[in-house]
């Protein structure tokens, strides 16, 4: 349309939105991730899905693999909710993502520049439900937001590292968000 925008390039912008192709070039730069199984929803199976229970135990996260803002992220306690989440993330894209779910926190960096990225203050999200969902992300408000994070120096360092790392292995461009 040869309008100007803000970002990253094509190559950057598709990889970052395919949860499932950036979780395979994480993985191939080394960069630690939770432990995932991505699908396509025609390979789903009882027998695939008893294998993505075997391999990640629960609860288990699930997503579709190209959406944003949480649209479609489930979160199962058994194979009844894992086969309904499935189906859910498969009304939304045809790859899904099955996440071991683990206990933590919600860390976010923004990262800014192009050849010197820069990453920001670590921020700290406390969902007000049992995750952060879209619907406490726009619905509820419920969520807290804390800048910066409390985290140590070597926290913060490490976590800002990873997040240039991160950017920079996607040839993400202008600005990014990365969470942890």
């Amino acid at each position: 349309l040869d309008l100007p925008y803000v970002g990253s390039a094509v190559l950057a912008s598709a990889v970052a939105m395919d949860k499932g192709v950036s979780k395979s070039i994480f993985a191939q730069a080394g960069i630690p991730q939770a432990r995932h199984v991505t699908l396509r929803e025609d390979k789903v199976t009882p027998d695939s899905l008893n294998d993505v229970v075997l391999l990640l135990g629960f609860p288990i996260f699930v997503k579709p693999a190209n959406m944003g803002s949480s649209v479609g992220v489930s979160k199962a306690h058994d194979l009844h909710e894992l086969r309904v989440a499935v189906q859910l993330a498969a009304s939304y894209d045809q790859w899904i993502i099955c996440e071991e779910a683990i206990v933590g926190r919600e860390i976010e960096v923004a990262v800014i520049g192009n050849r010197s990225p820069r990453a920001s203050v670590a921020g700290e999200i406390t969902p007000g439900n049992d995750f952060y969902d879209y619907e406490d992300k726009y619905v509820t408000d419920s969520a807290t937001l804390m800048i910066p994070a409390p985290l140590s120096e070597d926290e913060s360092t490490e976590l800002r590292a990873l997040a240039i790392r991160a950017y920079e292995t996607l040839r993400c461009e202008g600005m990014a968000r990365v969470d942890f």
